[in-house]
């Protein structure tokens, strides 16, 4: 997975085998990954690293590793960070952060971050902001933004939010962070009807027969 001179097809698909593994050994080559050129492979890798935390969390990461990953990706113009593809779509089951109702709202950037900074952080509240950040009522958003701002590293934020277009009037901490994570909890049914809500707006009508 880790030669640039094999097989593309190869190696994009290779993480998959590595996500059934508890191995510290498969965790350093997948942290190795995240450093690939290729878009593709990182994002994979990614994947399986989360896969592999959920399954087998004493599996040792290094949160410096895993924030340096995340302000590499976060290095990149606009252009670069929305046009990021997967050649070979992956599987609902495979990321934690598959959405169908997102797939046509985020970027694919995007959801590699959060597979990154699952490995990093508790992943209830992290799963619910990723999706409060694609809601168009100000305060769901608000909230996953506050979130964000508080449990990312100064460095880490600089770099990522621009990507992440936050139009608040008034910026700063205002909750500590254990409220905030129970307000984005029980968000959770209001950010899925809106997120549902947009579905449906943003789909076409069944042409009539």
């Amino acid at each position: 997975m880790l030669d640039a001179g094999q097989d593309f097809a190869t190696r994009r698909r290779l993480a998959r085998v590595f996500a059934t593994s508890s191995s510290p050994h498969a965790a350093v080559g997948l942290l190795a990954a995240l450093g690939d050129a290729r878009f593709e492979v990182r994002f994979r890798a990614g994947v399986a690293l989360a896969r592999m935390h959920e399954r087998a969390p004493d599996v040792p990461l290094d949160p410096r590793d895993v924030f340096a990953a995340i302000e590499r990706e976060s290095r990149v113009n606009r252009h670069v960070w929305e046009s990021n593809r997967l050649l070979d779509e992956i599987e609902p089951n495979e990321s934690p952060f598959y959405d169908e109702i997102l797939r046509s709202r985020s970027s694919r950037s995007l959801e590699h971050v959060f597979n990154l900074l699952s490995l990093v952080v508790p992943s209830p509240a992290l799963r619910v902001a990723y999706r409060g950040l694609h809601a168009e009522d100000p305060k769901l958003r608000g909230t996953a933004l506050e979130y964000l701002e508080q449990i990312l590293p100064p460095a880490v934020r600089e770099r990522l939010w621009p990507f992440l277009d936050d139009d608040r009037v008034a910026r700063g901490a205002t909750h500590g962070l254990d409220d905030l994570m129970e307000s984005l909890l029980r968000s959770h049914e209001s950010i899925q009807v809106e997120l549902e809500r947009l579905r449906r707006r943003d789909t076409p009508p069944e042409p009539a027969d």
